[in-house]
């Protein structure tokens, strides 16, 4: 019996090791080394919400940057102004001259680095057709490119646009432009009073271009825009490429308006600085001479038209005399 003992214990041992063994591989174990249980993801903190001061700035960068995006050139409230009225020829085409120079730069509001293509100083058409050419030399750019075929050109906000917070700190803005196009007096109407003195009818182009972008700000600056409506370079010059004519989309603006305004001298048939490609439009002059301020033009004879003599060229003394009786009957 002695000698059995040890041989029991053994056995003992030897069931009791097995018996682990088997707990340990049918027990569940632990769930981050458990592949077939892994452990549950942690919950994301929510974003803390913005306070009212971080909601306010980011509204102030909105409006900023559609700003200084969308506004440039001529005020079409200015270029279009009843005060223009009388003014003469020289006068009105120095105050609606598109500037020569156009800022781009939006480091103080926006990180966003333009197109090659986008923007007032994208190489013009005629560097990219050739950039060795005489044309490239005199219109470097787009802005100096479209400026030798459209006189005035220019856009503003109309009002501030609405900008929404959105919870995850994007920006939603929308808003409208105002925008102005005139090319020239080539086809303006044209008449001169009974005291000799010529006048023309210079009839600028405005209307209204709707924008609405979502921005996404990054330490502090516009990093990102997504555009939901196509909007017209003219109203987007700085991001945007200034592929198509101007003139191509006047007459689908939305509230297009262009007034009749009377100015003293010469029509600007070909203004020094203005070189028009002839495959280009132009905005065409509303024709006539209506609208209220052509009342206030002192001794405005209209009857022959263009740059017309005080006198009817065919007009005779002797026949105006021979018929002056039959004229009176006819008359009662």
């Amino acid at each position: 019996m002695r000698n059995r003992l040890p041989a029991l214990i053994a056995v003992i041992a030897a069931i009791v090791a097995v018996a682990a063994a088997l707990w340990l591989a049918l027990s569940p174990g632990d769930a981050e080394s458990d592949p077939a249980h892994p452990a549950p993801s942690p919950v994301a903190e929510p974003a803390p919400a913005l306070s009212d001061g971080e909601r306010d700035a980011l509204r102030d960068l909105a409006v900023r940057f559609e700003t200084r995006t969308r506004e440039w050139g001529v005020d079409p409230a200015a270029a279009s102004a009843d005060a223009l009225a009388q003014s003469d020829t020289d006068t009105l085409l120095k105050a609606v001259r598109t500037p020569d120079a156009l800022d781009a730069d939006l480091s103080d509001v926006s990180s966003i680095a333009p197109d090659e293509d986008a923007g007032p100083h994208a190489p013009s058409g005629a560097c990219t057709a050739d950039p060795a050419g005489a044309a490239c030399s005199m219109w470097p750019d787009m802005l100096s490119w479209w400026r030798a075929h459209h006189w005035t050109m220019g856009a503003r906000l109309d009002g501030e646009p609405e900008v929404t917070v959105n919870a995850d700190g994007t920006l939603d803005v929308t808003g409208r432009v105002r925008v102005v196009l005139w090319t020239s007096g080539l086809d303006a109407t044209r008449i001169r009073t009974r005291d000799g003195t010529s006048w023309w009818a210079y009839t600028p182009v405005t209307g209204l271009a709707d924008y609405h972008d979502t921005l996404t700000v990054t330490d502090g600056l516009v990093s990102k825009r997504v555009q939901h409506s196509l909007t017209i370079w003219l109203a987007d010059p700085l991001l945007s490429a200034w592929d198509d004519d101007p003139a191509a989309g006047t007459m689908s603006w939305a509230e297009r308006s262009q007034p009749s305004i009377p100015i003293r001298g010469d029509a600007p048939d070909d203004p020094e600085g203005l070189s028009p490609d002839p495959d280009h439009l132009m905005v065409a002059n509303a024709p006539g001479t209506d609208g209220p301020l052509w009342e206030t033009v002192p001794d405005v004879d209209t009857r022959y038209g263009s740059d017309a003599p005080q006198q009817d060229p065919s007009w005779s003394p002797e026949d105006d005399a021979a018929t002056l009786r039959d004229r009176e009957a006819a008359f009662g």
